[in-house]
């Protein structure tokens, strides 16, 4: 009976290896390089959009496309409500207002 326990865990840690393999191979052929995190919830999900090559799924590159024209978009209007208002420049923090 232990031997039989003993060959099936030797015959899954060897399919694992395999697939642990596959897997890696996978990240390196789709995944870019460069791609990092970050702290701040908007700079973190802005790097995990583009942590993935293009061209790799249809649906990513247009959410991104999209990403980056609403991102454009907000931009434009704000510099523009600045100009149109004299509004200062805003800064951005990582800390919430009113925590050390």
């Amino acid at each position: 009976m232990l031997q039989h326990c003993y060959a099936s865990l030797r015959r899954f840690c060897k399919v694992l290896r395999r697939t642990t393999k596959s897997v890696k191979a996978s990240v390196h052929t789709i995944g870019m390089q460069d791609a990092r995190t970050a702290k701040p919830a908007f700079i973190n999900r802005t790097q995990q959009c583009f942590a993935v090559k293009s061209a790799v799924n249809d649906f990513l590159d247009l959410a991104r496309s999209t990403f980056c024209g609403l991102t454009e978009e907000i931009h434009l209007l704000a510099d523009k409500y600045r100009n149109d208002y004299a509004l200062p420049q805003m800064k951005v923090t990582a800390k919430p207002l009113g925590l050390p």
